[in-house]
């Protein structure tokens, strides 16, 4: 099982998820993917894909929308997903009674990711999550990254007796 999913992955996986929603109707699909694309750890990846398939889905469910803009941005440690329709909104200051927009908000705070939801009634709605990442290896990080892995599996130099709570067990 790999450690991260590449980054053409993310994006295809969620257009190819958009367009099978909306087969057989008149929804466009636009999906854009800007700055340095870069490996995206699995469970960061899976939460992202999970977000932007309920926001898909709740788009093309009650929103009826003509358009619907799949965007990945990268950033130097980050990774933005927003998701945006043109369909009919909603009142967000309502809490929705649904699970959707509940375990976006909960897939997000798994991941320790903001997660941001915009609606205005007739205009539309548009649902952010900006993951960190990982730093990445470069020649002057990676030793640094080496060393850290090597500390956290030394020995610890000395051998620890087990402790007893009664003195009969020794």
């Amino acid at each position: 099982q790999p450690d991260a999913l590449e980054p053409v992955e993310l994006a295809s996986a969620l257009e190819h998820c958009a367009r099978k929603m909306v087969e057989g109707g008149t929804v466009v699909i636009e999906t854009s993917q800007t700055g340095d694309p870069r490996p995206i750890p699995i469970r960061i990846a899976n939460a992202l894909f999970r977000i932007g398939q309920e926001a898909i889905a709740n788009s093309v469910r009650h929103a009826r929308p003509t358009r619907i803009g799949i965007s990945i941005c990268y950033a130097k440690d980050t990774v933005r997903l927003a998701i945006d329709d043109d369909g009919a909104g909603f009142i967000s200051s309502r809490e929705p009674k649904g699970f959707g927009l509940r375990g976006m908000r909960k897939r997000a705070a798994a991941i320790s990711a903001p997660f941001e939801i915009a609606s205005t009634l007739n205009s539309g709605t548009r649902v952010l999550v900006t993951a960190l990442l990982p730093p990445r290896l470069t020649m002057n990080t990676w030793p640094i990254y080496l060393w850290k892995r090597l500390w956290e599996y030394r020995p610890h130099g000395h051998k620890q007796e087990p402790t007893y709570s009664h003195p009969y067990r020794r």
